[in-house]
């Protein structure tokens, strides 16, 4: 059987590394401005990714935090909890007895994307000019807008500062959880937050055993989205749905 274009496209991505995984699960969440055959093809990017060995990740946060990892965590799981195209997380116990998240920045990874960044421009200047599948909004200014979205997701201190105006922003929302960041423990590659154990919420919506009330989830997760719109005018830049569990 011969492959529709959203599958050629999806194993390009697979075969071009991280950057395009990235780009690739960003297009899985516009159906507003990408065909639904491209958008199908593009969910399947969301568990793409191979994590790195464990002690890779032990020793980027030995040398970013500059200290031994046994002085840093009572216990660092040497398990991924997840893999993403920029980072993977492993699960750690600070010397307070706090459950973490350690959000630790692929090896490598900030020269690789500003390499793939300019050959997926090539790309979408030629899915500009000979397909039809990019009417709404052209590709190249899609790829402009990730450009600029990814560069900040590098700097994980930028993105400390953006999730603690979150926590402030609903401190007083109990239906919202979003987890503490440890200031200390936090550098441009590493990111050491609360553990929040949950559901993914894809998971949610697959579920059919009626043990998740869907609407109270729907209702709830509108008002937090369409608070950040119109309320806070800060809001979530990467919703897809490995980034919201229940």
């Amino acid at each position: 059987m011969r492959e529709t274009f959203g599958e050629r496209l999806r194993r390009a991505f697979e075969e071009l590394g991280p950057a395009f995984i990235k780009f690739g699960q960003i297009l899985s969440d516009r159906g507003d401005l990408v065909p639904e055959g491209i958008v199908r093809e593009m969910k399947k990017l969301q568990d793409a990714v191979a994590p790195f060995p464990a002690a890779e990740a032990r020793a980027l946060v030995e040398e970013s935090l500059a200290a031994p990892i046994e002085r840093l965590f009572l216990i660092f799981h040497e398990e991924v909890e997840g893999s993403a195209s920029l980072a993977q997380v492993h699960r750690a116990i600070l010397p307070t007895g706090q459950p973490v998240a350690v959000k630790i920045k692929r090896p490598g990874i900030e020269e690789q994307i500003q390499a793939d960044i300019e050959i997926l421009k090539q790309l979408a200047g030629l899915l500009d000019h000979r397909t039809h599948y990019f009417q709404v909004v052209k590709a190249i200014d899609i790829v402009e807008e990730f450009e600029a979205q990814i560069l900040k997701e590098l700097d994980f201190e930028e993105e400390s500062l953006s999730v603690k105006k979150f926590i402030d922003e609903y401190h007083d929302d109990k239906t919202v959880a979003i987890p503490q960041v440890f200031d200390d423990y936090t550098t441009r590659d590493v990111l050491v937050q609360e553990f929040i154990h949950g559901t993914k919420i894809s998971d949610v919506i697959a579920d059919d055993t009626g043990r998740f009330d869907k609407a109270l989830i729907n209702r709830r997760t509108a008002d937090f989205i369409l608070s950040q719109l119109f309320i806070n005018g800060h809001f979530h830049a990467d919703p897809h749905p490995g980034n919201f569990m229940v």
